[in-house]
C-alpha cells in the first residue's frame, strides 16, 4: 500500500539534502539569485507526484496508463514552462540554471519510477508464492 505521507516526507527530505548539496558545491558566491524557486518548484511538483502516484495505484489498470501519462504529460508542460520563463527573465547564469534544474528534474524522475515500481514487485511476489 502507498504511503502518502511518507512518500512526501522522504520527499522533502531528498529536496533538502539536494538544495544543502548545491548550495555546499556551489558556495555563496556562486548560487544565482532566484536559486530558492527550483527547490520550491519541484518540492510542490513532488508532492503533486505523489498524490497522482496515490491516485494511480488506485484505478484500475485499463486507466492506469491514461492516468499515467496525464499526470507524465503535467509535470513536462508546468516544467517547460517554468524553465522558458526562468531563462526569459534571468539572464545571467543560465547553465548553471539549467543543470540544477535537469539534476533536480532527473530526482524526480527516479523517486517517482522507484514509488510506482514498488507495488508491481509486490504483485510478482505475491504471483510467484501462489
Amino acid at each position: 500500500m502507498f504511503n502518502l505521507k511518507k512518500a512526501v516526507l522522504y520527499w522533502t527530505s531528498i529536496i533538502c539534502l539536494l538544495t544543502a548539496a548545491f548550495l555546499l558545491v556551489l558556495g555563496k558566491d556562486g548560487y544565482f539569485d532566484l536559486f530558492w524557486s527550483v527547490p520550491v518548484f519541484f518540492l510542490l511538483l513532488g508532492f503533486g507526484t505523489c498524490w497522482s502516484i496515490k491516485k494511480m495505484l488506485s484505478v484500475s489498470n485499463a486507466r492506469f496508463t491514461s492516468a499515467f501519462m496525464l499526470s507524465i504529460f503535467l509535470k513536462l508542460l508546468f516544467s517547460i514552462t517554468f524553465i522558458m520563463l526562468y531563462v526569459f527573465f534571468v539572464k545571467e547564469q543560465q547553465f548553471i540554471i539549467l543543470i540544477s534544474f535537469f539534476v533536480y528534474y532527473i530526482t524526480l524522475l527516479v523517486f517517482e519510477t522507484i514509488y510506482l515500481l514498488k507495488p508491481a514487485k509486490k504483485e510478482k511476489t505475491n504471483e510467484k508464492q501462489a
